[in-house]
């Protein structure tokens, strides 16, 4: 399994609008099963689609493996949450921090406890999975996809 982190390809590899907007060099972060099928959340809500359908309109910035996770196992346990609604609330709020980021000129917060109950924005995805994945790390901090991967690449170390 591993954690990868996109931009979109949709305007030919240029800066996609979430990457502009948050000033970081990804804008998705999913969860990648060693048999090719990827599970994230996006526009359409919690979705689990082969590789090729998935990197069809993006390209991976970053990854971190786990080989030896169990994956198919946690495959299983997530596929539960497929056709869970997107957490447009979140989504909302990134607009505004990144509006304020770009005309305001103020910083992304660091953290914030927004997250609804019913939707699931992509770095939520996380908190689906066995609590060896995310333990000693607060989620609330994780407002981007890019601040999740910093998290999580340094508890790695």
């Amino acid at each position: 399994m591993k954690f990868i982190w996109t931009k979109s390809t949709l305007l030919g590899g240029k800066e996609d609008l979430i990457t502009w907007g948050l000033g970081e060099p990804c804008s998705h972060f999913a969860i990648e099963f060693r048999d090719g099928s990827v599970f994230h959340s996006s526009l359409h809500g919690v979705e689990l689609l082969t590789n090729k359908e998935f990197y069809g309109t993006r390209a991976k910035v970053f990854e971190i493996d786990y080989p030896y996770s169990r994956d198919m196992k946690i495959k299983e346990e997530l596929n539960k949450f497929r056709q869970r609604k997107y957490d447009w609330k979140f989504f909302l709020w990134l607009v505004v921090v990144s509006i304020k980021r770009l005309v305001l000129k103020v910083p992304i917060p660091d953290k914030i406890k927004m997250h609804s109950i019913s939707g699931i924005l992509c770095t939520e995805t996380i908190d689906l999975l066995p609590k060896k994945y995310h333990k000693d790390i607060d989620l609330d901090r994780a407002t981007t996809p890019y601040k999740l991967y910093n998290l999580l690449r340094i508890k790695r170390g």
